[in-house]
């Protein structure tokens, strides 16, 4: 949570899913529930049966866009994993511009740098640019 908290994020505990039974050959985790795709800072997509996240996104202040996706978890993945980059008007905003390369990097990418090393802007916003909030993930 570290350089979450430090950027001013939040975290929000998800409620238990409304339809917590998978379909019959899904591989996936009833907490497939929470795999939304982020289309702004505001707004998400979220699969129509979960009343519950939608209604603690909605007190949270997002718009949530319900669509219906239930059929799709057999296959192995929610909203945010069934979806091709996004590209999106305007600049990038590093949601991290304090954060040192060591504590945002995947082990074998910090190998590459050295330690202490700050993230280029294209390294750090990759996320905003991949259309990813921190809601939802494969």
């Amino acid at each position: 949570k570290g350089i979450f908290e430090m950027a001013g994020w939040r975290f929000i505990d998800a409620p238990q899913p409304d339809n917590p039974i998978r379909p019959w050959a899904s591989q996936s985790s009833k907490w497939l529930s929470m795999n939304v795709l982020s289309v702004s800072p505001t707004c998400v997509v979220a699969e129509e049966q979960e009343h519950s996240l939608h209604s603690l996104l909605e007190s949270h202040g997002f718009e949530v866009i319900k669509v219906p996706f239930r059929a799709v978890y057999e296959f192995g993945g929610g909203l945010h994993c069934a979806t091709w980059d996004l590209t999106r008007d305007g600049d990038m905003t590093d949601h991290f511009p304090d954060a040192e390369l060591s504590t945002t990097l995947h082990p074998a990418s910090r190998a590459a740098r050295p330690h202490g090393a700050r993230a280029p802007a294209a390294a750090s916003t990759a996320a905003a640019k991949r259309g990813y909030h921190g809601l939802g993930s494969c």
